[in-house]
């Protein structure tokens, strides 16, 4: 089972995002029971804070399903038994590199590294652009989800 953990900042809007977006992917490529996917925050500040309300719509109005979510920050333990850690954005890894201390950076990824579109998904909390990180994040997931597939 390929274990990947998206992170953001927070852990309540963009990696959350990721998490249900993707694990909505994996059930339609008929692929889930090979995942284990959730998702963590680089920071402390947010934990026990719930999914930010206007990410949340994001993914009804795109009629994607989710569960409650609690923000928690990513743990050493998790970092080591991760396959995968993909950040939102490339600060989302220094911030995980800093407090974690990171030998082996081979399982670091940025979401839209999976896409022809190398660059940094910009935070919705302060950018209030939620379509837009919705539609990067979503671009990014189907990425993630060839690699996969052409990984077989």
């Amino acid at each position: 089972m390929t274990k990947i953990i998206f992170i953001c900042e927070g852990n309540i809007c963009r990696s959350p995002m990721a998490e249900f977006i993707f694990k909505n992917m994996l059930d339609k490529a008929n692929m889930a029971k090979d995942f284990d996917v959730t998702s963590r925050a680089t920071i402390l500040d947010t934990n026990g804070q719930g999914f930010y309300s206007k990410a949340k719509e994001q993914l009804i109005k795109h009629q994607i399903p989710f569960t409650d979510h609690l923000a928690s920050q990513i743990t050493i333990q998790e970092f080591r038994n991760a396959d995968y850690i993909i950040g939102m954005e490339n600060y989302n890894l220094v911030l995980l590199k800093r407090a974690i201390f990171i030998r082996d950076e081979s399982k670091l990824h940025c979401l839209l590294d999976f896409t022809d579109t190398k660059r940094d998904i910009s935070d919705p909390y302060y950018t209030r652009d939620f379509d837009k990180a919705y539609e990067d994040i979503s671009y990014g997931c189907e990425g993630l989800l060839k690699y996969f597939k052409n990984k077989k």
